[in-house]
């Protein structure tokens, strides 16, 4: 049975540019972390093949300490071959021309589907794929493809979308991926990975990325590891088992908390301590929670007071979309100031952008505690 690891959109050296330099740098050394972990997964159990589809690096010009670090992890998992089809992140000769490549990597380079066979173990493997060469592939790398040889275990390592004709990057239909019949399609550019499904006698996923980069990439993030067996005599019958395998320890999560009735900030704080300890949020996690219900208007909470308390996670980013309750047909009637400037934000309140009813909310929150001769909690 062969075995064969596929992994995509790993984006080493990132620049994190909504993290200060020193969060960023400290982000760019977890994802070196977390892609060296995987190294150390494929070096440990003795896996012979890995098919990386695509966004190796974030950018197609990444430091040079950076290439240096991920040829010389691929190089010395030296039983393992790396199949590489570069994306619209890593495309171009600053990266694969910068450095020899080690004898254990192949790149695909191109944007015209091409092959290379070799031998793991007992298996007479062919794997397809291609490679960006600068920011976009507009034409489908698949089309007029006359189908592979099926004797053989067929992998296809590539970045592309699925049927979207109309896609910069890759745009392949799933009729020609089934046409052209592959035992497995390694797909990369989704970073949000998907279940197997089939086509044909194809298998195919996108594996989604080693690594989550911000709360767009939410969850506990790895790579498949597939095994396969072609059987019968004409090699026409296919085992396959695939498994997620997590591999980073960092992972960005999202969730909600209702916060209606609160009066104080001590009572947002309490409810939000509990949330992170009920869900077992700990300093492995990036934490967003949005804050939703209705509160007092004597309750104006200050976020970023509450994101820089020590919560046991590694960040925490609040969201206020709670509403104020505010006795609106009152002020409507109000003769005095305070009506007055409730009109006056009227139209933004029930404006269709909620981010512009949060703005008018909370400055009607602020303007009446002001009238009132209130002083402000932060």
């Amino acid at each position: 049975m062969l075995t064969f690891l596929h992994t995509a959109d790993i984006h080493l050296d990132p620049p994190f540019s909504s993290l200060s330099p020193q969060q960023a740098a400290k982000r760019r050394e977890q994802l070196r972390a977390t892609f060296q972990s995987m190294i150390q997964y494929i070096r440990d159990e003795q896996i012979p093949l890995a098919l990386i589809s695509g966004d190796l690096f974030d950018s197609p010009t990444p430091q040079m300490d950076t290439l240096r670090f991920a040829f010389s992890a691929m190089e010395a998992a030296q039983n393992c071959r790396f199949f590489i089809s570069p994306g619209n992140h890593d495309y171009g000769s600053k990266v694969w021309d910068a450095f020899p490549l080690p004898q254990n990597v192949t790149v695909f380079r191109g944007g015209q589907l091409s092959f290379r066979t070799c031998k793991i173990g007992e298996h007479e493997v062919t794997v397809w794929g291609w490679g960006f060469e600068t920011e976009s592939l507009s034409k489908d790398p698949l089309s007029g493809f006359g189908g592979v040889d099926t004797r053989r275990i067929n992998l296809l390592c590539a970045h592309c979308t699925l049927d979207k004709p109309d896609s910069p990057y890759a745009p392949v239909s799933k009729k020609e991926l089934q046409a052209a019949g592959f035992d497995y399609a390694a797909l990369g550019h989704v970073h949000n990975a998907e279940h197997m499904k089939k086509l044909g006698n194809t298998y195919y996923a996108y594996a989604g990325c080693l690594e989550g980069r911000s709360f767009d990439e939410i969850g506990k993030k790895g790579a498949y590891l597939i095994r396969l067996e072609k059987e019968g005599e004409q090699n026409n019958s296919l085992s396959f088992h695939a498994k997620r395998i997590r591999f980073t320890r960092k992972h960005y999560e999202q969730d909600t908390l209702d916060i209606t009735g609160a009066e104080h900030m001590q009572e947002v704080t309490q409810k939000v301590a509990q949330l992170i300890s009920d869900c077992g949020y700990d300093a492995d996690t990036f934490l967003r929670i949005i804050l939703r219900g209705q509160v007092p208007t004597s309750l104006l909470l200050s976020i970023p007071v509450l994101e820089e308390q020590d919560w046991g996670v590694e960040m925490l980013r609040l969201i206020d979309q709670t509403t104020p309750m505010i006795a609106q047909d009152e002020l409507e009637h109000d003769p005095t100031i305070r009506g007055a400037f409730y009109k006056q934000l009227k139209p933004m309140l029930e404006n269709d952008d909620a981010q512009i009813q949060a703005t008018a909310r909370l400055a009607l929150q602020l303007g009446l505690h002001a009238l009132n001769g209130e002083e402000l909690p932060w």
